[in-house]
């Protein structure tokens, strides 16, 4: 969640971004939001406030961008502010009056929307009559009084314009409804912190191993190659042989009349199932599809003549059966992991379609945090990014105080697994990670490094960001739940792979 102070609209920022210009605006990323305790959704009129805390302060050496005054002195909210004004836009506002509670409460009967007295919130209405049309008004739009002080006029927040809900469509003498900032003051200084230094647990702390049990589900455990999942490759960053396992989810698209890539990434463990976010998936599986080899479609092989290298076609599979976990939960994003079992194999003899391990073996269930890799695409090609986290690691504890801060109701942090997202190398954001990228640990197995998958990516912050990390469902959670979903199309004899404890 992020806040743009100062004029700004898409077309000037992409004019700005051209010419090279300072722009007339501040985007300013959210660092914890505060609503007041006693505000309850049901009753929009009383303490609808918030008081939000930015990650940096706003540049006040903007000509646009500039703080209002509070009225905290005694003299500031008994003075009769010179004029009244409701903002509409940065530069536009409309000259208002204040309603007496007696005023207020005739139009409110009026149009069918009787509040008590003690409950009535600030009421204004147009200081002329024949103004037009009245100003529906963004909830939060600033009720300002203008009052002099030292020989100069200065502006004081007084109210701020509130949603009401009416059964009628259109409420044309309805008044404006605005919170008294007057009254909620103390709580506004309370809250407000002066050179804070943010004491929360360090992120870049050395941390212990992950100490994992055994999979109950053994026999499962036949189902799954591992003489060809996880391997290696020794290509190139920008080849899709990188990252073998990722598969973009499809759906069919009437107007289109082809499929659509919906933003939805699973991960390939075995020839028959994958692995990714529910929810991104959902559960119909009607015309929805998995490409496999890479985000660009390819057809048929693509080589290059001059040095021999080929892209080699991507695979389209239908998916049968999206398994949902039984506790997923969309509103507080928990337990987001669903098991996708395709409508046919994947044809794995080639190196750029190969499954993930799955750290079913007891000699890789355990790992350090410094063995965790992550996956992004590339900045300027949908090649992938396979990074180190090199201090992008939070702990759980921090990564849930952090969200905790912007009130989205997000309790993932608390069992996921949470990474700030890497920087691009053109230091202008971060590269690009969508639901179900996986983030995979390498271990040694039979001597040889593999990939085994540790999580899904479920949940990002809007934009590229230093403080909130991204969070990914803990496959290790859900290892026994997948094996008991998992049918045994095929059995791998273990004896000649692995000897299991």
């Amino acid at each position: 969640r992020s806040v743009i102070l100062g004029y700004h609209d898409r077309v000037f920022e992409i004019s700005c971004e051209i010419k090279g210009c300072d722009p007339p605006y501040q985007k300013v990323d959210i660092k914890k939001v505060y609503i007041h305790p006693d505000f309850n959704e049901q009753s929009l009129h009383q303490n609808n406030i918030a008081l939000i805390e930015l990650m940096e302060a706003a540049n006040t050496t903007k000509p646009l961008i500039s703080p209002i005054c509070l009225p905290l002195m005694q003299e500031f909210r008994n003075s009769t502010p010179l004029e009244l004004k409701l903002a509409t836009e940065l530069s536009e506002s409309r000259k208002v009056r204040r309603l007496s509670p007696a005023n207020c409460q005739a139009q409110l009967i009026h149009e069918g929307a009787f509040l008590p007295v003690q409950e009535l919130p600030v009421c204004a209405d147009d200081y002329e009559s024949d103004t037009g049309m009245r100003f529906s008004g963004h909830t939060g739009s600033a009720l300002q009084g203008s009052i002099d002080f030292n020989d100069r006029k200065h502006y004081f927040l007084y109210g701020l314009s509130l949603l009401m809900k009416s059964s009628r469509p259109k409420t044309p003498d309805l008044p404006y409804l605005l919170t008294d900032v007057s009254q909620h003051l103390d709580w506004i200084l309370e809250n407000m912190k002066v050179n804070d230094t943010d004491n929360g647990p360090s992120p870049t702390k050395e941390f212990a191993p992950m100490h994992r049990l055994p999979v109950r589900n053994i026999t499962k455990r036949r189902l799954f190659n591992f003489n060809t999942c996880g391997i290696l490759s020794n290509s190139s960053q920008e080849s899709y042989e990188q990252e073998p396992w990722i598969g973009f989810v499809e759906q069919w698209d009437d107007l289109a009349k082809s499929n659509k890539y919906i933003y939805c990434v699973v991960t390939l463990i075995s020839e028959w199932y994958a692995v990714g976010p529910a929810s991104c998936l959902g559960y119909d599986t009607k015309e929805v599809f998995v490409q496999f080899g890479g985000y660009r479609k390819v057809t048929q092989d693509e080589c290059n003549q001059s040095d021999g290298t080929c892209k080699r076609a991507t695979q389209t599979i239908s998916i049968a059966k999206i398994i949902v976990h039984p506790a997923y939960n969309s509103a507080q994003h928990t337990d987001d992991i669903a098991l996708v079992e395709l409508g046919s194999s994947a044809n794995l003899s080639q190196p750029h379609i190969q499954p993930i391990c799955l750290p079913i073996v007891d000699d890789v269930r355990s790992y350090n945090v410094s063995s965790l890799s992550s996956t992004s695409f590339l900045s300027f090609s949908a090649g992938y990014n396979t990074l180190g986290l090199d201090g992008r690691f939070i702990a759980s504890t921090e990564c849930q105080r952090r969200w905790d801060g912007l009130q989205l109701n997000v309790q993932a942090g608390r069992t996921g697994l949470c990474v700030l997202q890497q920087p691009n190398a053109e230091g202008d954001g971060c590269y690009y990670i969508h639901p179900g990228f996986p983030l995979h640990t390498t271990q040694a197995l039979r001597g040889e490094d593999r990939r085994f998958l540790r999580g899904v990516m479920t949940v990002k912050p809007g934009s590229c960001s230093a403080y909130y990390p991204a969070i990914y469902t803990n496959v290790d959670d859900y290892l026994d739940w997948i094996l008991e979903n998992v049918e045994g199309r095929n059995a791998y004899d273990l004896t000649e792979q692995l000897v299991f404890a």
